[in-house]
């Protein structure tokens, strides 16, 4: 079973697409109100954001004991590759493919942006300007997007 430390970090990542680094960094203090800050010391451009915590990482957070210093000092203290091979095991055991951590991001990405269209938000949420989340998170388009626009009657044709 995974820790409860685990399960919060990776409920944390697929539920709001953060950085793996920026959520193994995190500390007690930047979480208030269902929301967690992060500063600008601790993301990649330098710049903080507020990002609202969905109700189900809010009640694996609540469950947690430790209430200071860092949020998953556990997975703080080792390496990407040991995160990620704790990751993978737990895709496996579920019966899936597990993809890299970034992918994570990734899919996160492209769900919010299919289900909301507002690429803004979405944009404001990972912590990048439209454009870089556009050219770098959002997946390639299904197959029925791509029919609906070459059947686009186009004008004068």
């Amino acid at each position: 079973a995974i820790k409860k430390q685990s399960q919060a970090y990776f409920t944390l990542l697929c539920a709001v697409g953060c950085r793996q680094g920026e959520a193994a960094s995190l500390r007690w203090e930047w979480y208030r109100n269902g929301c967690i800050t992060f500063p600008a010391v601790s993301t990649k451009g330098a710049k903080s954001r507020v990002v609202p915590c969905p109700h189900s990482v809010q009640r694996l957070l609540a469950d947690m004991v430790e209430r200071e210093g860092l949020m998953f000092p556990d997975l703080a203290r080792v390496t990407q590759a040991a995160r990620y091979a704790v990751w993978k095991k737990a895709v496996l055991a579920a019966g899936c493919r597990p993809g890299g951590l970034h992918d994570i991001r990734r899919s996160v990405a492209t769900w919010l942006y299919r289900t909301s269209g507002n690429l803004q938000a979405c944009a404001e949420l990972l912590g990048h300007s439209p454009q870089v989340a556009m050219q770098h998170y959002l997946a390639a388009h299904r197959p029925e997007e791509l029919r609906e626009l070459v059947d686009l009657d186009l004008p004068g044709w």
